[in-house]
């Protein structure tokens, strides 16, 4: 876990009391939080956000903590084999209030015509290839991390699913900044293909602040930068759940330090300095890492299956998924032979004496 980012998401109620210019240039509002005449500052007042960045604090604090590491392209679900795993999967939380953080590659446009795009697309599922390739090709990945607060309602909607609620902030590593939104999004599953329903509650103490205008009375939000928070907490929800559910495809390591139950009696900083940040202790936490090479196997599947006749390569562990639904895992192995040639990848070495 990227303590760092994590203590300055901690510490903005800290920067916030003592350098009001400073935290605005470090928390930039998403797009969707309303902001002054001059585009930069919110009109959320400064009570009210400070109110809430000590509260939010705090609840990380005593949240159980995941940190899902970037995976590599090779090392990477095909859409296929997320489809099948998922046909069956059932949304949970681990813990009651559960923090994740991930490392991840974050799409960034200064298109207006991508951002229309966009929006048509979230709203409407008869895009096109040519749509896409039109995003892309406006698009450069930046470094990011993404800090996501998830919670357990503790009851359910009028489906009888489960409702959570997610809270996300983004760091730009580049930038050295946080895209922040204060607001607490609520969830829900559909039984189909893990679609999902969301909503921002009127009574949230930032709906008058936060763009939710919407063509459709009940309908999607027009705002696509509110939509694409909510879907990058739904994506990092969901894998969450993917590796806790299936562990044969996750390499998990127990991180120790601070236990939510003590979380607080380890008090803020005063001060909001990387040096300070640096003499704090760490959280307590769980790494999940796709580890789609790894050896184990629970259906003792072995063989090659295959002749020597191509070349000695690698085969990375996959989805067997048989005519009566059942899913199975057939370990990562090696096919082919020696003699025909050496076949090598540029994969990630994953330590498991950690």
């Amino acid at each position: 876990m990227d303590n760092s980012v994590l203590q300055k998401l901690l510490h903005g109620h800290v920067l916030l009391k003592n350098d009001h210019n400073k935290f605005l240039k470090m928390f930039v509002p998403s797009s969707h939080i309303k902001t002054t005449d001059d585009g930069f500052s919110t009109n959320i007042p400064k009570s009210l956000m400070a109110k809430y960045l000590e509260f939010h604090a705090k609840r990380i604090q005593q949240s159980m903590k995941f940190y899902l590491p970037e995976n590599t392209s090779e090392n990477s679900l095909t859409g296929d084999e997320f489809k099948k795993l998922s046909q069956d999967l059932k949304m949970f939380l681990p813990f009651r209030s559960t923090f994740v953080q991930q490392e991840c590659e974050i799409g960034i446009t200064e298109s207006q015509d991508t951002e229309r795009l966009w929006n048509f697309m979230n709203a409407d599922e008869n895009y096109t290839q040519k749509d896409l390739k039109n995003i892309e090709d406006t698009l450069h990945g930046e470094h990011a991390v993404a800090n996501i607060y998830l919670e357990d309602c503790g009851w359910v909607d009028d489906e009888e699913q489960p409702m959570f609620k997610g809270n996300i902030s983004i760091w730009f590593k580049n930038d050295q900044v946080f895209f922040f939104d204060p607001n607490d999004y609520y969830f829900s599953y559909r039984n189909d293909d893990l679609a999902y329903t969301f909503w921002l509650p009127e009574d949230s103490p930032f709906y008058p602040y936060t763009d939710t205008r919407s063509d459709i009375d009940g309908g999607l939000y027009n705002s696509p930068s509110l939509n694409t928070f909510v879907s990058t907490i739904i994506n990092i929800h969901t894998q969450l759940v993917l590796m806790l559910s299936y562990p044969q495809i996750a390499n998990k390591q127990d991180v120790l330090g601070i236990t939510p139950a003590n979380a607080t009696r380890v008090p803020f900083s005063t001060r909001f300095t990387n040096s300070e940040f640096l003499r704090k202790p760490k959280y307590e936490h769980k790494v999940l890492k796709l580890d789609l090479f790894g050896a184990g196997d629970t259906n003792g599947n072995s063989g090659t299956g295959e002749s020597g006749s191509r070349a000695f390569h690698a085969v990375r562990k996959h989805i067997r998924q048989y005519s009566d639904g059942k899913i199975s895992f057939v370990k990562a192995h090696f096919r082919g032979s020696k003699d025909v040639g050496l076949v090598t990848k540029d994969y990630e070495i994953i330590n498991r004496s950690k």
